[in-house]
């Protein structure tokens, strides 16, 4: 139910397609991100509301900012970036990827 929360938190070591990343931008939540490869620095590159952190303290730090009364985070880019990975569009680049002959 993400409409109950303001924020995605992702704190893994690695991370190859952070679906779950995708739908909380989708729903307008802004994402916390560890600093990892390959998909968190790739859709940290395509938003900036989108906050990498590389430590226990930095995340901590980005928390208490987002607690202030002035903090305001334009989301526009997260829904722009999570509406280019519809179903439709997810489904159709596994299909072309299953077709080829590797």
């Amino acid at each position: 139910p993400y409409h109950l929360h303001q924020c995605y938190l992702s704190a893994s070591f690695t991370e190859l397609f952070a679906n779950a990343c995708v739908e909380a931008l989708n729903q307008g939540l802004l994402a916390l991100l560890s600093d990892v490869e390959i998909a968190h620095r790739f859709y940290a590159g395509q938003s900036d509301a989108i906050r990498l952190f590389r430590n226990k303290a930095q995340l901590i730090q980005m928390i208490e900012e987002m607690e202030q009364p002035d903090f305001y985070q334009l989301n526009e880019k997260n829904l722009a970036l999570a509406s280019r990975y519809s179903l439709e569009t997810v489904a159709q680049i596994y299909r072309e990827l299953l077709d080829r002959n590797f």
